[in-house]
Order: C-alpha cells, then structure tokens, then sequence
C-alpha cells in the first residue's frame, strides 16, 4: 500500500506517473501473455472469438472505473491511498474478470 504521506513526498503528477516509480510491478500484467482470449458474438450472432489486452482493473473508492490508463489522468494530489490486490484477492472481494488483480485508489474527502 501506498499512504498519502508516501504519495505526497513524491514528485510524480499522476497516480500512473507514482505507481512507474515507486511500484512498477503493480502495472504490469502477471502471466505468459498479455492478450487474453474472449468468447463472444458478432453482429450476426455468430459465435466468435478474439484477444484483447490483459488489463489490470482499477477501482476508485469501491468503484470500478477502467483499466491502468485512468490512472494516467489522475493527479496524485486527489489520492489519500493505493493499494494492489493480486488475482485471488480481487476476485474474492469484487467478483470475476480480475484475473490480472485490481488497483484500489481512495480518494481525499473534500
């Protein structure tokens, strides 16, 4: 976990800017490969498949908002915490499809 004094003592802009230097292994993805295969349906409704990027969820005060790229256009001074949860822990706490884990931002009450 990062504290807010630790996120505060950084020189770093943005939550993605912070994490590159103080927890670089919290962005990268954990596996063989960093496409994933999907099962889905096109337009016709014909059964298809295709990979997309493995993405690590991020969540803001309990919410899902995206993937690591939010993070790149939040300003560290908006952060009170971070935190990474690995695979098993974020499927435990949020649910499926956290099979790269989970960033957990807590924002700064105003």
């Amino acid at each position: 976990m990062l504290t807010a004094q630790e996120i505060s003592a950084a020189p770093a802009a943005t939550v993605y800017e912070l994490l590159r230097s103080k927890r670089p292994r919290w962005l990268s993805v954990r596996g063989s490969s960093t496409l994933r295969t999907v099962a889905g349906k096109d337009i016709m409704g014909q059964p298809t498949v295709f990979q997309t990027e493995a993405e690590i969820a991020v969540y803001f005060d309990e919410v899902k908002a995206g993937s690591q790229e939010i993070l790149r256009t939040m300003s560290t001074s908006a952060v009170e915490s971070i935190e990474y949860l690995d695979a098993a822990s974020a499927t435990q706490r949020f649910g499926t499809n956290h099979e790269y884990g989970a960033i957990l931002i807590r924002r700064r009450a105003h």
